[in-house]
């Protein structure tokens, strides 16, 4: 009978790019945790400070969902109608809450967000490559 193997125990210990790998995810899903967690919390108490702004781009997203376009808000010749345009649809899915009006910027951050992500793309660090 043939003596058995022994196997080394670091035999099946990860290599150090995929250590740091492992490092690198964990820390970015640690800053997405830290940048979502305390939005969450403000979105779920929006409603009590709720400012006069705010509640004009409601305004002009309600005025919006009844076919009444208006260049700037109402009553101001100088603000523009952009972030009114895309405060209506989360008016008309949520009706007329701080939440709704307040979720706006998401349709233009989520997109820049993608955006950077695209041009990001070719400058990535190769991390099995060796560096020179």
């Amino acid at each position: 009978m043939a003596p058995r193997r022994r196997t080394p125990l670091l035999k099946n210990r990860p290599r150090p790019q995929e250590l740091f790998r492992q490092g690198l995810l964990l820390a970015v899903l640690g800053l997405v945790a830290l940048a979502v967690v305390p939005r969450v919390i403000f979105l779920s108490r929006w409603q009590d400070n709720f400012d006069s702004d705010e509640a004009l781009v409601g305004v002009q997203a309600s005025e919006l969902l009844r076919g009444h376009f208006s260049l700037f808000l109402p009553g101001q010749s100088y603000m523009g109608s952009l972030q009114g345009l895309l405060a209506a649809p989360w008016v008309a899915f949520l009706g007329h809450h701080a939440t709704a009006v307040r979720l706006s910027p998401l349709l233009w951050i989520v997109p820049g967000w993608l955006a950077l992500a695209a041009l990001e793309r070719p400058y990535r660090i190769q991390l099995d490559s060796p560096r020179t």
